[in-house]
């Protein structure tokens, strides 16, 4: 299943590298939202001789402890720069660092606390074998042009999308539907349970085209409960 996944990935990294280099997917289809724990990382990378900006998203769980995408960063590019308002942005002065990983969800450290009346909240146990929809949030491409060249990068939408039948990947991922959904600069961004702040997975994959079906690696899980909660107690 993890190969799967990955492969994905892949592909979806090459579409975006020679644009904001984005390593999967963001919100088609979606309006803009002011959720203030939700933000854009971006660090700039070298692949394949080419630089650019690794665009993610991701979200707080406590004033330092942001939650985004493992697989959007790169050891040896720069420092990674957060932000939280309507749009991206690359110079940020908020910088983070990776504290740790598990599959593909990473912690970053931030360089300052950022305090709010209240943050992203983890899931009970399970929670998102009850679920039928969830809202994604993210800073990904808003459309294609008709020669499918991804625009509008970097600000803040989001947009409720079912879930789909998972088949055998439920026990890690959720099976959503991505049009509209996830696309390129979505990856690490919430799904949150619709209309709530708690968070039942993350956005990870989908389909180069961002059409049909995205996938969201779940944090409802013994093993990702036991990794993110003290983190999120920080």
């Amino acid at each position: 299943m993890r190969a799967h996944t990955r492969k994905i990935v892949t592909l979806t990294c090459a579409v975006a590298a020679l644009v904001v280099s984005s390593a999967a997917l963001a919100v088609t289809g979606g309006t803009p939202v002011s959720t203030p724990f939700v933000g854009a990382a971006v660090q700039m990378q070298v692949q394949g001789g080419t630089p650019g900006f690794e665009l993610c998203s991701g979200f707080l769980i406590s004033p330092t402890s942001f939650v985004t995408a493992a697989h959007c960063f790169d050891p040896t590019g720069a420092p990674i720069h957060i932000t939280f308002g309507s749009n991206a942005d690359p110079g940020a002065p908020l910088t983070a660092s990776v504290s740790a990983t598990l599959d593909d969800i990473a912690v970053l450290t931030l360089s300052q606390p950022v305090v709010l009346d209240r943050y992203a909240v983890l899931p009970a146990l399970g929670l998102s074998t009850s679920v039928s929809s969830v809202d994604i949030v993210g800073y990904g491409v808003q459309g294609f042009t008709p020669k499918k060249i991804p625009i509008a990068f970097g600000f803040k939408t989001g947009v409720t999308t079912p879930v789909k039948s998972a088949g055998n990947l439920s026990d890690i991922y959720l099976k959503l539907l991505a049009s509209p959904g996830a696309c390129f600069g979505d990856s690490g961004g919430p799904n949150f349970v619709s209309g709530s702040n708690t968070v039942v997975a993350i956005t990870s994959g989908g389909l180069k085209s961002c059409q049909g079906i995205s996938y969201a690696e779940r944090i409802d899980t013994p093993a990702t409960l036991a990794f993110l909660t003290p983190f999120a107690t920080s």
